[in-house]
């Protein structure tokens, strides 16, 4: 049935009404879930009511593994944990803890409420008084057949007032408050929380601190910077999206996607028992792994360990009960991913208490000290005392010739200490070798691009890894772990900040670090 009506029309192309068209009762979606009226007054209008959401729930069935059959799951009491059979069930309401009142059927016969196919609208109220939080679920109204002029019309005088109907319906013998509000060019039935299920935050701490000018002007500045349109659109449901994007590679049998390892303990947000924690994390399907442990978010002051098995014990913590910033990386698909975690030190106190027992241990140490400090004075004074009594027995020139003989006595003991010392650094240093050294860019250059490739010396290191960022100890433009000696990194800013770099050698079983600066190019 075709009508027009004021100028508007349905268009079935895109399911809606139009002004200036013609109207046909077709809908774009399957099947509505009721059928009835709207009725207010003498007013009364046919209408179907469809979903206007619908729940994206993912649903899973438990199967066997061997051959994927169905699981089905069984009744069985509590009592005897026996299966019981359908007939022997009933329906009962725990009206005190371990006690139940149980309805028969004909009890609920008898307080059913029989579904009148009506949306009755009692009132009209403001929408402005209408507290957000009774709003829950709403629903399509498409008119219908015979209905169309009277569904336009009240949609376009409720459309002018501000107002919404405030009704009661029946759906599948279930009784509920509703709302019916003009949404664009169609009515939304929008199903409402009765009074009694909306809770009052009355019993909650209600925030009483002070406020300044200053500050409220500051959180007002920072709304207004992140203010934008509202669009839908942009807003995913990831975790959703995650899975259906890993079911449909499963269903392709195409190869998933690895997962990187997660930390177990410490527990993720506890509190360290002591300056040492050993942490463990799971294996995921990563080739490897670093560790990060920072007193700020990305910082590695603490430690920085790379490592491939999946533990690590950091014996530095601070026990001043400061945030502990910790991230872990995992090697995973040939690129880096990273989970981060926040812990709280241990708040310590009596950490002044093991300064005294340190002073106590050299207590020992000075009685040995006053034994060695006499050797050397009863040696250099009794050297001129003997030396004035060989003097009687020749003439006193001597004497002067003796006396030069205990100078360079004393400079003579120095002399080997010192000579062997400096002999004694040099030897472990050639089998040492140093860490890798930035050859190019050069140190303290500007980038000339958003794109460099940084290349390193070898040293003597089994492996190294790059940390650019925007500030020390930080990875927010690049983190690899490589084993040549050359990484290209392509996202650095352009904007001329300073670029902070630090290259990391293994040597000899630990890391050490080379940290450099360089000046982004200025686009």
């Amino acid at each position: 049935m075709v009508f027009t009506n004021s100028g508007w029309g349905f268009e079935p192309s895109c399911g809606c009404f139009q002004e200036g068209g013609t109207v046909r009762a077709q809908s774009t979606f399957v099947r509505p879930i009721w059928k009835g009226s709207i009725n207010f007054g003498w007013v009364y209008i046919p209408i179907a009511v469809y979903p206007a959401t619908r729940e994206e729930k993912l649903s899973f069935r438990p199967l066997r593994r061997t051959d994927l059959s169905p699981i089905k799951y069984k009744t069985v009491a509590e009592a005897d944990m026996k299966e019981v059979p359908s007939d022997q069930i009933v329906k009962g309401f725990e009206y005190e803890r371990g006690r139940y009142v149980v309805l028969s059927d004909e009890d609920f016969e008898r307080v059913r409420i029989e579904s009148t196919d009506s949306i009755d609208i009692t009132d009209f109220v403001d929408l402005e008084q209408v507290d957000p939080k009774f709003f829950y679920k709403p629903y399509f109204l498409e008119p219908g057949k015979g209905g169309e002029k009277a569904y336009a019309l009240f949609h376009k005088a409720l459309s002018g007032t501000g107002k919404i109907g405030i009704a009661k319906v029946v759906i599948n013998n279930r009784e509920y408050l509703a709302a019916v509000k003009p949404d664009g060019l169609f009515l939304i039935l929008e199903l409402m929380h009765f009074a009694s299920e909306v809770l009052s935050p009355e019993e909650l701490n209600r925030p009483t601190t002070a406020l300044n000018e200053e500050e409220l002007k500051m959180a007002q500045a920072l709304i207004d910077g992140m203010s934008a349109d509202w669009e839908p659109k942009k807003y995913r449901h990831q975790y959703r999206d995650a899975v259906m994007e890993m079911i449909e590679q499963k269903a392709k049998n195409k190869k998933l996607p690895s997962a990187p390892g997660v930390m177990l303990s410490p527990p993720p947000g506890s509190t360290f028992s002591s300056s040492s924690a050993t942490f463990n994390w799971s294996a995921g399907s990563a080739t490897g792994y670093f560790l990060l442990v920072g007193s700020s978010p990305n910082g590695a002051d603490i430690y920085f360990g790379q490592v491939h098995v999946r533990s690590a014990t950091v014996n530095n913590i601070p026990t001043d009960g400061r945030t502990i910033y910790v991230t872990l990386g995992s090697h995973v698909g040939g690129s880096w991913t990273y989970k981060s975690y926040t812990y709280t030190a241990l708040n310590s106190p009596a950490t002044p208490t093991p300064a005294p027992t340190s002073t106590a241990t050299p207590a020992p140490t000075p009685t040995p000290t006053p034994t060695a400090t006499p050797l050397p004075t009863p040696t250099a004074t009794p050297t001129p005392t003997r030396v004035p009594t060989a003097t009687p027995t020749p003439t006193p020139t001597p004497v002067p010739t003796a006396t030069p003989t205990p100078t360079p006595a004393p400079a003579a003991t120095p002399t080997p200490t010192p000579t062997l010392a400096p002999t004694a650094t040099p030897t472990p240093t050639p089998p040492r070798t140093g860490p890798g050294v930035m050859l190019s860019p050069p140190p303290g250059s500007a980038f000339d691009s958003s794109s460099v490739t940084f290349n390193w010396s070898a040293g003597g290191a089994t492996a190294y890894f790059l940390l650019v960022g925007s500030s020390p100890n930080l990875a927010d433009i690049y983190f690899g772990q490589v084993n040549v000696r050359s990484a290209t990194v392509k996202n650095i800013p352009t904007d001329g900040r300073t670029i902070y770099v630090a290259l990391g050698s293994q040597v000899n079983g630990s890391w050490s670090y080379n940290n450099y600066t360089y000046t982004a190019f200025h686009q």
